[in-house]
């Protein structure tokens, strides 16, 4: 009987996990059908679910969300094939191929001769008539050759490239695509069956789209070693009689499915494979010729061109998507090299851990009791004012805004990354003195009819950073006893315009700041005294 299972490693070992029933739940929970030991991972993280013949992916609420191919998600379809990842921990779904999805792979280990008389393979460079590797080049090069036509057949050639290229280069999304290019090969040449395959970001070629021209649906088979040639040689393959080539035979396979004439093209573009495409004929008098082959290398060639097109233009909705999404709490800086670590994807997320950080706490004093005549229309734009003077000097620092607070707002420095001299305390009580001028300024030349002061508290310690919450609303932030110190420190010891800061921001900072102490003092919630500083500027 055929097996669905789940591929992981732990440690440098890989296990197998058999779905042998209807739900499976996968978690730290010792309860868990599948218990995966993972700080990453929740107690109850996700469950695989059968629903007739399918199966689908659920979460289950987890801290950390659940993906499938890098998507996150809340529920899903799963084929085999698919990457899994509870938070971090990555799974492989795995189970019978389906003719209708992916085709098989066998591998061939028989050695590849030189040539045989019904085979040709021929180098991309040959097939698109050109050396340097250049798609614009080729196009170029096929326009100039087919706009003067010798036959009848370099006419229709002509007409078919004119019509794929600009039929392709009006579709957006990956998916159509590639449904229209196989359309497109099977509208102009006689083959019945075929399947598209493009390469990942592990340079492993995946299947991504089978199609047959008759309902009869056999499942498609050709041997590994032909795919991978193709694949990463940048060579084309046509046979005009697969069963005599032990390239394309695999066993008694191919004549069970009796593969007469078949070809097998890259799709290729400056100098890049970005997958292939194989395609066949069980018919007799079906035999594929070079010009097919040529054909094939061409409109292979434009597809692989609208795919990196879609391709790019998708990663670039993606960063535009994530840095819209860190822009509201990164500076610039943070938001690069969050980039360049975890990659562009739209649904990124900053995986919690601990840090050590500085937490800044900032409020206007009384601000309720000054507005309370105003507008709210105006009270609305001051305080947008107001923010964005204060986040643009906290960005400045490389500081991380974690959340405004009503007319107040905290910061992190220290989070996501540390800084390369951990001088995280340093940088958060420079950014509160910047942030004292700033109101000093903006008295100055705000039109309030009065003047706001503000008081500051700062902290340093371990907390825990990261995106946290639930699987609909999650956002960056950090818990733990130094930041409830923090907002204590500015909500019961600061006086207005007065920055002060706790002992260990004090030791950090020592002989740089004009400090003056206070005292050992009670904070509320905590059962010993904790010596405090006020800071009166830069030394």
């Amino acid at each position: 009987m055929s097996e669905f299972k789940l591929i992981y490693k732990e440690g440098d070992s890989e296990y197998e996990f058999i779905i042998s029933k209807d739900r499976v739940e996968m978690g730290r929970m010792e309860s868990s059908d599948l218990v995966l030991n993972d700080f990453g991972i929740s107690r109850n993280h996700a469950a695989i679910v059968k629903k007739g013949n399918k199966f689908y992916l659920e979460d289950m609420g987890s801290r950390n969300g659940t993906f499938v191919n890098n998507v996150r998600i809340a529920q899903a379809e799963i084929k085999p094939g698919d990457t899994i990842a509870l938070g971090r921990f990555p799974l492989k779904f795995e189970g019978p191929a389906s003719s209708k999805e992916a085709p098989l792979l066998v591998e061939d280990n028989r050695k590849i001769e030189a040539s045989l008389d019904h085979t040709i393979i021929k180098p991309m460079s040959v097939s698109l008539g050109e050396k340097s590797g250049s798609i614009i080049a080729a196009a170029k090069k096929d326009s100039m050759t087919l706009s003067s036509p010798k036959s009848k057949k370099q006419d229709e050639m002509f007409f078919i490239l004119t019509e794929v290229a600009r039929t392709l280069i009006s579709l957006g999304k990956l998916d159509e695509i590639l449904n229209t290019f196989v359309d497109l090969v099977f509208k102009y040449l006689p083959v019945d069956r075929g399947f598209l395959m493009l390469g990942n970001s592990e340079g492993e070629l995946e299947p991504k789209l089978v199609k047959h021209r008759k309902p009869e649906r056999d499942q498609i088979t050709i041997s590994k070693t032909i795919a991978h040639k193709v694949f990463k040689e940048k060579v084309s393959i046509l046979t005009t009689d697969a069963m005599m080539d032990p390239r394309f035979s695999s066993g008694d396979s191919i004549r069970f499915h009796g593969i007469r004439s078949a070809m097998c093209v890259p799709l290729w573009v400056e100098g890049e494979v970005v997958g292939i495409l194989f395609v066949d004929s069980p018919i007799a008098s079906v035999k594929f010729g070079e010009d097919d082959l040529n054909l094939l290398s061409s409109l292979g060639n434009y597809a692989a061109v609208a795919i990196q097109r879609a391709r790019l233009t998708e990663k670039i909705k993606e960063e535009a998507d994530a840095r819209a999404k860190l822009e509201r709490y990164h500076s610039p800086a943070v938001i690069n090299r969050l980039l360049q670590t975890k990659g562009s994807a739209a649904g990124l997320n900053i995986e919690a851990q601990e840090l050590e950080c500085s937490i800044l706490f900032a409020d206007i004093v009384s601000f309720t009791t000054y507005t309370e005549k105003m507008e709210p229309k105006k009270v609305g734009l001051f305080l947008n004012e107001f923010f964005s003077q204060m986040t643009d000097i906290i960005f400045e620092y490389e500081g991380t805004l974690d959340k405004f607070l009503g007319d107040g707002l905290m910061a992190v420095f220290g989070a996501p990354f540390p800084y390369k001299d951990n001088d995280h305390a340093l940088r958060s009580v420079s950014a509160a003195i910047d942030m004292m001028k700033a109101v000093e300024k903006f008295n100055e030349d705000a039109s309030l009819g009065f003047n706001i002061n503000i008081r500051i508290g700062i902290n340093s310690g371990r907390v825990v950073a990261g995106d946290i919450g639930s699987p609909k609303r999650i956002e960056y932030t950090v818990l733990g006893d130094t930041v409830n110190v923090a907002s204590r420190l500015e909500k019961y010891i600061a006086k207005p315009n007065e920055i002060v800061i706790g002992e260990a921001t004090y030791k950090a900072v020592q002989g740089k700041f004009k400090t003056k102490l206070i005292g050992e003092i009670d904070l509320k919630g905590r059962a010993s005294k904790m010596k405090t500083y006020h800071v009166h500027g830069k030394k």
